[in-house]
């Protein structure tokens, strides 16, 4: 718990990236998850869709994402199936020189 307290600290008090950086880190995060799902880019959100992935790949996607991009999640569906995770994550992040 107070692992998780200061990680919420220190990304408060971080700074925001500029949109192409974050970009790049979903892109880059995303490229080690390839054949399980793709990224689309939408302003200053991204719509992560998986296929079949399991609970460790889309827990380290996420890990690297919200490290990376600064993102946080404020859409997810994810279903369980027999090949692992199915669903959507919509995830958003502060763009440098734009609203919090």
């Amino acid at each position: 718990m107070r692992r998780q307290a200061a990680e919420a600290r220190s990304r408060q008090t971080a700074t925001a990236l500029p949109a192409g950086q974050a970009e790049q880190a979903l892109q880059a995060a995303t490229a080690r998850l390839a054949p399980r799902g793709r990224l689309q880019i939408q302003g200053d959100r991204a719509v992560r869709t998986v296929d079949g992935a399991s609970g460790t790949e889309l827990q380290a996607w996420w890990t690297e994402a919200r490290a990376g991009a600064r993102a946080r999640v404020v859409e997810m569906q994810l279903t369980r199936q027999a090949s692992g995770l199915s669903g959507t994550l919509v995830v958003a992040w502060s763009a440098a020189g734009g609203p919090p």
